[in-house]
């Protein structure tokens, strides 16, 4: 990558400071059409179906695989819409604030190959989408990050 210029898909801005537009991250797909890969480039708009992870296989052993979109916006709450919503999820962790393990599976979006836990911190504070502060950088964006291990 040149000097000065930014990944893929990350925030740009030009010499005078103005934001600039970035393409979306391209990625493949699998044979059932879902886009794999990592989301460490992409905003929650522009993510793949199945975002890369590392998680643990039956053996206890580190495999690298994909979780499901859908399923990690469940567990870490980014599906919340409305501030009911946050506050039902915030209930929910608050009694409950046990890791969540979701299917890892292979690129086929299929075959599940292992799990890959999630785990909320206390006193995570989880907002509506599209809400002010729903905008500001949080734990979820960093658990986006590729090949995330938990």
């Amino acid at each position: 990558m040149a000097a000065g210029s930014a990944p893929t898909g990350a925030p740009s801005a030009t010499p005078g400071g103005a934001p600039e537009a970035v393409p979306a991250p391209v990625y493949q797909k699998n044979a059932a059409g879902e886009t794999y890969g990592s989301s460490a480039n992409a905003t929650p708009l522009t993510e793949p179906d199945l975002i890369s992870a590392i998680g643990t296989n039956a053996a206890g052993q580190t495999v690298d695989g994909y979780v499901r979109k859908g399923a990690l916006n469940k567990a870490t709450g980014a599906d919340v819409s409305s501030p009911a919503q946050a506050a039902k999820y915030m209930a929910a962790i608050t009694a409950n604030p046990a890791p969540v393990s979701i299917p890892l599976y292979a690129k086929n979006g299929s075959t599940v190959i292992g799990s890959f836990t999630v785990t909320i911190s206390p006193g995570t504070q989880v907002y509506p989408t599209g809400s002010p502060q729903a905008s500001a950088p949080s734990s979820a964006q960093a658990r986006r990050a590729p090949k995330t291990r938990h």
